[in-house]
């Protein structure tokens, strides 16, 4: 083909220049056929009233055998076919995206995935797209602008879509547009495609591995390439800006590099704010390795009870008397001598490198590797270098991403940071108010707490710690352990016996105790005591109120101390809706949580807004099981406020269902045996004998509520 191609004359000629041989003149009207015919194979391709099958491609396999022979003798000489096969790929690609199971484009399932189709996959439509591929760039995308859409249009259905997220597409095909977006990035005179056009597909690209397109066989060779590519783009054209958006809109977005398992790319790629989301620090933990002395032999731990060797050494060899073997048997002996002196002489660095691979592979052992490995270091350090990163420590501590990281996962890099520091000596000095939000916020409840009662005994006139401690223990519902921590601290003997009456349920007694340490405490008949002593008197003082069902008392204080929480609380057990909504709501500023939430889904059910009360029930429904989530493991205590707020939504739904069937038929009275079920359940449903009163009077009074109003 290509030897007739030769003898064609040149399309620029003139006709007095023609040659007269009939050579020429037959392989120009062979050329002419070869033409007509190859367009009719594409156009019966690309007619969409004809089905294609899976192996139906071989004709069209031929067209491309014989259009790729004749382009290498004259590249111009099938451009009149270049739109016919733009077609036919289109057709194809679309196709295959809408069904993907029919295979149009899959690899065959009795051949292993290659880079490149091999000749026993001619005919298929893998092998004709590849070659197809092949064959139309560069002219699919310099002859027109119709050429252009047709050609960029099917390239993107390739590696997008439904057969992508599928695993359908051949590999072969993916790896082909991969290569040529690498000359198209990096070889100036192939650049056809505006910046935004390369961007797009760049970043189609990057999401087929998140798609699990590529298979687990051909990934490392992807990885390899698509990875080189990457960085060459990023730093080679840095100048001109574009590498600087690839690298913004692909890498920051995908971690591509940071991903890899080799660490020479991981080290090429890392941007720490963008792997905010991810256990970042296994990257620390593979650096700290990397700065060991890996030649060095492995030694034992000096506190380790070595075992004596299994073979004589020195003098005590020279006085065993050679013994007649047999030969299989010395010679069995001599590979486990020779065996045991070779894996004595390891290195170092054969089982760092393991470790480096393990911690890529979970953030559990990247976890306890670094709480391992921080306190060494630090240790080694000097004073003045561990004076100088204590600040830097508190501002990585300081980061909002370990907020976020708390909402899905664990361990956080916050809580393993945190807990390599409460492992070394000397610790870095962090604010107590710093330990005391990580515990709450990064999910580091005990560290933060261990830490913070060892302030505590080292440090007792630090008032903060004594505050930030306090904080927690009430977080987590353990009251005898923030009060057995006031007990130390009280400045006036009254205020233990108040708390030790509390604690007894001796509720009356204590309560007139603090009502009375708080009138003294503001004529000034107790010496010594501190603001923060009086404000728990104030705190037991209502506490007990809360627990003893006076809440007009506790309307009364909230109104003189503008404290709407507290305000919002005894309304709802009140049924002052009307005050709550005009007053108090307007100006509150409290915590979205699943308690506010509830009073808005209640508020909600009190006005007859029916529609937008079971929304509000699963945002708190969420919130609940977000506070759960928050709570730390092994502490079961901690968890009934979370379960009580799961049971006062499940009522406000059961209300709301109550609600809809009186809207819906009317009649108080009449619906009884319609919502019989429920209140049955809402008899046997009831708080523990164990649980704060408040706990049963919130839902007792609600129930009472709703019974009145609706049932009765």
């Amino acid at each position: 083909m290509t030897r007739l191609v030769r003898l064609l004359p040149p399309s620029n000629a003139g006709a007095a220049d023609q040659p007269k041989a009939a050579v020429p003149d037959l392989a120009s009207k062979l050329h002419m056929r070869l033409q007509e015919y190859i367009n009719r194979v594409l156009a019966s391709l690309s007619d969409a009233s004809r089905a294609l099958h899976v192996d139906g491609f071989a004709a069209g396999c031929n067209c491309l055998v014989v259009m790729h022979e004749a382009m290498k003798a004259a590249p111009d000489c099938m451009k009149p076919l270049i739109g016919p096969l733009l077609r036919a790929m289109h057709r194809l690609a679309k196709e295959h995206n809408q069904s993907p199971t029919a295979g149009l484009l899959s690899a065959k399932p009795d051949q292993p995935a290659r880079l490149q189709p091999t000749d026993a996959t001619y005919g298929s439509g893998s092998w004709f797209m590849w070659h197809a591929l092949n064959v139309a760039v560069p002219s699919a995308l310099t002859l027109s602008a119709d050429h252009r859409k047709h050609f960029l249009s099917t390239l993107v259905m390739l590696i997008t879509g439904q057969s992508v997220r599928a695993g359908t597409t051949d590999p072969s095909i993916l790896h082909l547009i991969l290569t040529m977006l690498r000359k198209w990035l990096l070889d100036p005179g192939s650049a056809h495609l505006s910046a935004k056009e390369l961007l797009v597909i760049i970043q189609r690209i990057a999401q087929l591995d998140r798609m699990h397109a590529i298979p687990l066989g051909l990934k490392p060779v992807w990885d390899k390439d698509f990875l080189e590519l990457l960085y060459d783009t990023i730093t080679q054209q840095a100048a001109e800006q574009f590498g600087n958006e690839v690298f913004n809109r692909v890498e920051r977005t995908f971690c591509c590099g940071l991903q890899s398992s080799d660490p020479a790319v991981r080290n090429k790629g890392q941007d720490w704010d963008f792997v905010a989301h991810t256990f970042w620090l296994k990257h620390g933990v593979s650096m700290l390795f990397d700065s060991l002395h890996l030649a060095d032999g492995i030694t034992l731990a000096y506190n380790s009870e070595p075992a004596p060797g299994s073979t004589p050494e020195g003098a005590a060899l020279a006085r065993i008397a050679p013994l007649e073997l047999p030969a299989a048997v010395g010679e069995l002996l001599q590979n486990s001598v020779a065996f045991m002196q070779d894996q004595s002489s390891v290195g170092s660095e054969a089982l760092v490198s393991c470790l480096i691979e393990l911690v890529q592979q979970g953030a559990a052992v990247a976890h306890h590797l670094w709480v391992l490995l921080f306190p060494i270091v630090w240790s080694s350090l000097l004073k003045e270098q561990q004076t100088a990163l204590a600040k830097p420590i508190i501002q990585l501590l300081a980061k909002e991403h370990h907020t976020r990281q708390a909402v899905s996962l664990r361990p956080t890099v916050g809580q393993t940071l945190l807990e390599g520091i409460s492992q070394s000596q000397p610790q870095p000095k962090i604010p107590a108010e710093m330990i005391k939000y990580m515990g709450r916020h990064v999910h580091a409840w005990h560290i933060a707490i261990s830490m913070l009662e060892g302030h505590v005994v080292l440090f007792p006139n630090d008032m903060r710690c004594f505050d930030a401690l306090c904080h927690l223990y009430r977080a987590l519902a353990e009251e005898d352990m923030a009060f057995g921590l006031w007990h130390r601290r009280a400045a006036a003997d009254d205020t233990r016996i108040a708390l030790a009456l509390g604690q007894h349920g001796f509720l009356v007694q204590a309560q007139l105790q603090f009502l009375e340490l708080m009138g003294r405490g503001v004529s000034g008949g107790i010496h010594g005591i501190t603001k923060n002593e009086m404000v728990l008197w104030h705190q037991q003082y209502l506490a007990c109120c809360v627990e003893l069902n006076q809440w007009d008392t506790v309307v009364e204080y909230a109104k003189v101390t503008d404290n709407c929480p507290l305000q919002i609380d005894a309304m709802v057990q009140l049924h002052d809706w009307q005050t709550l909504k005009s007053m108090v709501l307007p100006k509150a500023q409290i915590e979205d949580s699943a308690s506010a939430t509830i009073v808005r889904a209640q508020m909600h059910l009190q006005e007859l807004q029916v529609v937008d009360v079971d929304r509000i029930c699963k945002q708190a429904m969420h919130q609940s099981v977000q506070h759960w989530w928050n709570m730390p493991e092994g502490n079961p205590w901690s968890y009934a406020p979370v379960l009580h707020a799961f049971q006062r939504v499940v009522e406000l739904q059961e209300s709301w269902r109550i609600m809809v069937e009186f809207n819906t038929h009317g009649g108080a009275g009449q619906q009884y045996q319609d919502h019989k079920e429920i209140c049955e359940t809402w008899k046997l449903r009831t708080p523990n004998d164990w649980e704060p009163i408040h706990w049963w009077s919130q839902l007792l009074s609600w129930r009472n509520q709703v019974m009145l109003n609706y049932i009765c």
